[in-house]
C-alpha cells in the first residue's frame, strides 16, 4: 500500500529504472535523503486515526516510535532474522 501523495513521487520506483531495493527517503543521493517521504507517511497514518498499525520491512523504528508515542501510541518491534528491518506494532 503506498498512499497516493508517496506513489505519485516515487518515479525511483518506476521499472525503467531497475527496481532500487528501497524508495529514496528524499530526493537526491547519500544519508541525507532518508527522510523526504517520512512527514508523508506520518500525515497519512494520523489521518487514518488507527487504534493499531502495523509497518513492515521498517528499518527506522526509532524514528517512528518517537514521532507516533506524541500521538499516544506505545510501540513494540520486532526484527527480521539476521536483517536490520522488521515489524512495528503500534
Amino acid at each position: 500500500f503506498l498512499p497516493p501523495a508517496i506513489n505519485a513521487s516515487c518515479l525511483d520506483w518506476m521499472p525503467t529504472s531497475g527496481f532500487p531495493r528501497y524508495l529514496a527517503w528524499r530526493q537526491g543521493n547519500g544519508p541525507s535523503c532518508r527522510f523526504y517521504r517520512f512527514p508523508v507517511l506520518l500525515a497519512e497514518i494520523r489521518a487514518m486515526r488507527a487504534d493499531v498499525l502495523c509497518l513492515v520491512e521498517l528499518d527506522c523504528f526509532p524514528e517512528f516510535r518517537e514521532a507516533l508515542d506524541q500521538e499516544g501510541y506505545d510501540a513494540a518491534f520486532h526484527s527480521r532474522p539476521g536483517k536490520a528491518d522488521g515489524c512495528g506494532i503500534f
